[in-house]
């Protein structure tokens, strides 16, 4: 089942080393996004529409949560 994109917010914003991708400034998401894009994805991201941002803002974030979980899973 899908996980809501508020869902995944709240699962962003328990764990400090996500918590910055859910932001909504351009400037920070440009930023994360240039850092683990090749250049021309990162150009290819930087023309997205605003629906297209927020899809991979969510991709994004979820992904880092999955990571978490998984990596605190493996420490219990």
């Amino acid at each position: 089942m899908p996980v809501s994109y508020d869902r995944v917010l709240h699962m962003a914003k328990t764990h400090d080393c996500v918590s910055y991708t859910a932001t909504t400034r351009v400037d920070k998401y440009k930023a994360i996004f240039q850092v683990i894009l090749s250049p021309s994805q990162h150009t290819h991201t930087y023309y997205y529409n605003s629906i297209q941002q927020g899809l991979h803002r969510h991709l994004n974030v979820h992904k880092h949560v999955m990571i978490m979980s998984i990596s605190h899973a493996i420490d219990i």
